[in-house]
């Protein structure tokens, strides 16, 4: 098996650094939402996970823990908590959609309630 070697110059791991951080978080929420599906369903862990992996897209995934909100059994204050929770994971996703497969010739502006790629 042949090691690939990429050279990122100093410039570059401004970019990069923070671009493989973002990238672990997301892979977090998403790790996460399949522990929601597993709760919401009441269904054991690797059964849960294997169903939740299974949907090709984030979104499909998303589909997933949405239909299992109405059956929660919490007070409604907890399914709107759920709701809102998907709801910014849903536009998070954008971003990081983005962010894993346009072009990174331009620069990642954050600010405190908004990030996005100019």
């Amino acid at each position: 098996m042949a090691s690939v070697i990429i050279d990122i110059e100093a410039s570059d791991a401004e970019f990069y650094s923070p671009y493989g951080r973002c990238m672990a978080n997301w892979a977090q929420v998403e790790t996460a939402l399949g522990g929601w599906l597993i709760r919401l369903a009441g269904i054991e862990a690797n059964r849960g996970f294997a169903v939740y992996y299974s949907a090709r897209s984030f979104q499909g995934r998303l589909d997933m823990v949405r239909a299992l909100v109405p059956l929660a059994r919490t007070i409604p204050a907890g399914r709107r908590f759920m709701t809102s929770a998907l709801n910014l994971a849903s536009e998070y996703s954008q971003f990081r959609n983005r962010l894993a497969h346009d072009s990174h010739g331009g620069e990642i502006v954050t600010a405190p309630g908004s990030a996005r790629f100019e």
